[in-house]
């Protein structure tokens, strides 16, 4: 007895040190499949036609989901979510009051552009960074989900990012040296992948990126002209589109959409007039201009464009009388399409559902208000004054997601506390919230999150806390042979009971991306077949309806049969009897 058991253990033993090298085990692919269909929230108004919505789901009730502050203060920095991470720009805000502007009468009853030749564009550029020596800040990233601090890279006057493919690109301007630069930082780490100069001057404009390319509009302080600028993914300079003297951008963002780029401008001695622009996206080459206006010097801050439905939309003030019209261009020609009367405004419209969303103030009831026009026709949907009990109320740019409407009742410094939710079908009120303290900023939507800060440094997630679905238990049979199909089931509970999807990854080159939607607790049953031999690792997650996602697991398969394989083996085993005659002894104790 004690003969065959140590028979049975060497013969172990061998097989163990010898038999594993007839196989090869497949390596193991770490690489994490990416979420496929999140509509993440990647720029300042969430894409580069400025759109203002998201088709994510967006929170009806104002509880909030998060708060926390980042110990630094936030100016007008937009929240940019991406692949569950939140990404904000301290920004700017200019902390003299602009002077007044030159009175209304002194304007000639036509379109002329009026020059001020007295107007000294310095004096401008001084009293808009006055008091900036007091001002810090950065880049900060956060967990979308918790709201946790993971990195933040400081910066003098940063603006607002763009956040694609795991980079992060922005701009940042050194007002003492007179020049800007452009950063591209690791999402994950904030670390510095490249950094480029923008030696032409400050950059008064957020980052938008579009078909790897990104857009930015430059101001050279020397002679008070503009640029408009192209640079490629990698940060070098594709090429410049010169303004005419004394023209600028200022405090607008372009937009880019089917190969063109539109932005507005202004002109110093000019106080609103300028012009909206449409260069080729790829070359730079001039395609058309239309002149608008705006009140920029009043509240640094001016509206920009938005692309929808092959159309350009943009407000343009009336200087002589305070009124606005919300004007619609063809993208492709700049021939107007129509036009519709409103208020003083400074909104930057959102495009949803085939309407366009815009407020006003109206000089008549002093009353704020938002209006849904329709896109194509630009005839009025409905108009509704915004709630709240402000004697002037500005209005402000609303973002819409999820036949929601959000908006901050004014942009103004000290009139900017409330946030708004409205009703997209009719504008009726449906929740509000009263931030700790002002903001200069617009919301974001993702993960079913509604995402604002204020100038205190804290940053606000509204809607209900979610808990994503559990890590997909996964069965089915630990091995096979190749060329044959098995059948495995994931199984996922989400404790919201929110639908499930699944993702897996069957470590030969193929997937199977986010299917669903099922129930949560439903089993979804696949069967697949490894063409090779090898060890397979299985590796799944679960997503909720909201685009929580649980943890990866794993599940290990081993494919060690094939007709190859088996014929190996035996030539290995009769090798070892040829070389180890005492393994023929062995066995024959064993049987």
């Amino acid at each position: 007895m004690k003969a065959k058991i140590i028979a049975i253990l060497i013969l172990m033993l061998l097989i163990a040190t010898v038999i594993p090298a007839v196989g090869m085990i497949k390596e193991i692919n770490n690489e994490e499949p990416k979420s496929l269909d999140t509509d993440w929230w990647h720029m300042w108004r969430h894409d580069p036609g400025n759109c203002g919505s998201s088709t994510s789901e967006a929170p009806n009730t104002n509880l909030i989901s998060w708060q926390k502050n980042i110990g630094d203060q936030i100016y007008s920095g937009v929240p940019i979510v991406v692949d569950n991470k939140l990404y904000i720009s301290t920004n700017w805000y200019f902390f003299n009051e602009p002077p007044g502007p030159p009175s209304i009468e002194t304007f000639n009853k036509q379109r002329v552009k009026i020059k001020d030749k007295s107007i000294n564009p310095s004096e401008i550029f001084e009293n808009l960074f006055a008091g900036i020596n007091q001002y810090s800040g950065g880049v900060y990233c956060m967990d979308a989900n918790t709201g946790a601090q993971l990195w933040n890279y400081p910066m003098d006057i940063p603006n607002d990012p763009a956040v694609f493919d795991g980079k992060v690109y922005v701009s940042e301007t050194d007002y003492y040296g007179y020049f800007s630069s452009l950063y591209c930082l690791d999402a994950n780490t904030g670390a510095v992948i490249w950094s480029k100069p923008i030696s032409d001057g400050w950059v008064f404009s957020s980052t938008i990126v579009a078909e790897d390319k990104i857009y930015l509009g430059s101001l050279d302080y020397y002679n008070y002209s503009g640029q408009f600028q192209c640079y490629d993914i990698n940060g070098n300079l594709e090429w410049t589109y010169t303004l005419l003297p004394y023209e600028v951008m200022l405090f607008t963002n372009p937009a880019v959409s089917n190969g063109r780029v539109y932005f507005t401008t202004i002109d110093l001695y000019s106080y609103y007039y300028g012009n909206l622009y449409c260069l080729d996206a790829e070359t730079g080459a001039f395609l058309w201009s239309k002149p608008v206006s705006n009140f920029w010097y009043w509240f640094f801050d001016s509206n920009s464009p938005i692309c929808a439905e092959n159309n350009v939309y943009i407000v343009d003030i009336d200087p002589y009388n305070y009124f606005g019209y919300l004007r619609c261009f063809n993208g492709e020609t700049g021939s107007i399409i129509w036009s519709y009367p409103l208020g003083l405004t400074f909104s930057t419209p959102a495009y949803y559902d085939g309407s366009i969303f815009v407020t006003d103030f109206d000089l008549y009831s002093y009353n704020g208000r938002i209006l849904r026009i329709n896109a194509a026709t630009g005839s009025l949907i409905w108009k509704r004054d915004l709630p709240g009990y402000y004697y002037f109320l500005l209005g402000g740019s609303p973002v819409v997601a999820d036949d929601m409407i959000y908006i901050i009742p004014s942009i103004y410094f000290y009139y900017s506390q409330e946030l708004y939710c409205l009703d997209a079908d009719n504008g009726d009120l449906i929740w509000y919230y009263s931030l700790d303290y002002p903001t200069l900023s617009n919301p974001s939507i993702a993960l079913g999150r509604l995402y604002l800060p204020d100038i205190s440094g804290n940053i606000y997630a509204f809607g209900v806390k979610n808990e994503p679905p559990t890590e997909p238990a996964i069965s089915g049979p630990p091995g096979g042979r190749p060329g044959k199909s098995y059948t495995y089931s994931f199984t996922s509970i989400d404790a919201d009971g929110d639908d499930v999807y699944y993702f897996v990854y069957w470590d030969d080159g193929t997937e199977e991306p986010w299917n669903g939607p099922h129930s949560s607790g439903a089993s979804l049953t696949l069967s697949h077949t490894w063409d090779e031999k090898g060890i397979y690792n299985i590796t799944a997650r679960a997503k909720d309806s909201l685009g929580y996602e649980s943890d990866w697991v794993v599940y290990q398969v081993k494919m060690p049969k094939d007709k190859s394989s088996t014929d190996l083996n035996k030539i290995l085993f009769d090798k070892l009897i040829q070389y180890f005659p005492v393994l023929s002894r062995i066995i024959n104790l064993l049987i």
